[in-house]
């Protein structure tokens, strides 16, 4: 079984990203997880993206999402945490712009590793001092260090 902290290192980490919308935000992780060879077809990728958007929201409120897409674009498991420099419009349930995303990628043929690493990352996001505590972090290695604390 994946666990997050085996995924989550620096190298997923992106801070103060210019994004202004949904589009920019998934081809911007396109982009990075692509230069990672996370991603070997980032226009499949996105579209995987979109595929799950289309099926229900990702935001779960108070300023976050977990987009996440299961694709035969994805060569291996990854959590990608992308923290804007700006909040955007982004469906959520409670209707409020989201600067906070943990973008969840795995491999078409991954059985059910995506929802563990989903529950997991559902798990952090319902614990009010770790939203906090993460919205005050400025560096990698803190929010490594959060997020290894909480799971």
């Amino acid at each position: 079984m994946i666990n997050i902290s085996d995924l989550f290192t620096e190298d997923f980490i992106l801070l103060d990203v210019d994004i202004n919308s949904k589009d920019e935000l998934f081809k911007a992780a396109a982009e990075h997880l692509y230069s990672k060879n996370i991603v070997n077809d980032k226009e499949l990728f996105i579209k995987a993206l979109y595929d799950r958007e289309s099926i229900g929201e990702t935001g779960v409120g108070d300023g976050f999402a977990i987009p996440h897409a299961k694709s035969e674009a994805v060569n291996k498991p990854a959590v990608l945490y992308i923290k804007s420099n700006r909040k955007i419009e982004y469906e959520s349930l409670d209707d409020l712009p989201i600067d906070n995303f943990f973008m969840l990628v795995v491999p078409e043929n991954s059985g059910n590793e995506h929802i563990n690493l989903l529950s997991s990352v559902a798990c952090l996001l319902l614990e009010d001092e770790f939203k906090a505590k993460l919205e005050n972090v400025k560096n990698k290695l803190e929010i490594i260090d959060l997020v290894n604390k909480y799971i």
